[in-house]
């Protein structure tokens, strides 16, 4: 039986990071789907999410007050994964440290 992974990624003004990051996890086979949750971005990060969730199926997003720990719930609460991966924009996973939790 396998399980699934979802990435939660609480985000606030992170358009210079966001889309390279999310491609990477995006492209990885063991990520089932990332959620962005968004705690209220000025910089054009939902409009980058709105256009770019439109088209990548396993790239969503939501709303919620500011404050990562809110921001991580929100996103926890409507995750489908067996698992749960909490990551930060401006942070980098290497591809086969995310591969590594799923074995």
């Amino acid at each position: 039986m396998s399980s699934s992974l979802s990435v939660v990624i609480p985000a606030l003004n992170e358009i210079e990071l966001l889309p390279d990051n999310t491609q990477a996890l995006l492209s990885l086979a063991c990520v089932d789907e990332v959620i962005v949750v968004d705690g209220g971005s000025t910089d054009g990060t939902v409009e980058w999410l709105e256009q770019h969730s439109a088209r990548q199926s396993k790239l969503s997003f939501t709303h919620s007050l500011p404050g990562r720990a809110l921001q991580m719930n929100a996103g926890a609460q409507i995750a489908k994964g067996d698992w749960l991966l909490f990551h930060h924009a401006d942070s980098a996973l290497s591809g086969a440290g995310v591969q590594a939790i799923g074995e």
